[in-house]
């Protein structure tokens, strides 16, 4: 008996990963991003959405830059910012 509620809770468990998986939303690039940048902290030095930076008194201008027109000052391709990004550091 134990071993038929096993398999039973078992196979429920697979079909809900299974579901959650299929039925999950398809996302554009843009709203993954921001997501994960949210989820990640990125907001918290980049300013809400991104559109403000926070003070940094590290640079010169004092402040961080924010991912509108800002950062692309300072990226020469979208690579650089992906490595960045993915690094942590200019």
């Amino acid at each position: 008996m134990r071993l038929i509620a096993g398999v039973v809770v078992g196979l429920v468990l697979i079909s809900a990963v299974a579901a959650a998986f299929a039925f999950r939303p398809h996302l554009p690039a843009a709203e993954r991003g921001r997501r994960l940048a949210e989820r990640t902290g990125c907001f918290s030095c980049h300013g809400p959405g991104g559109i403000r930076g926070a003070a940094n008194p590290g640079r010169t201008d004092k402040t961080v830059p924010a991912f509108e027109g800002d950062v692309m000052m300072y990226a020469k391709t979208p690579d650089q910012i992906h490595e960045w990004i993915h690094n942590g550091v200019t």
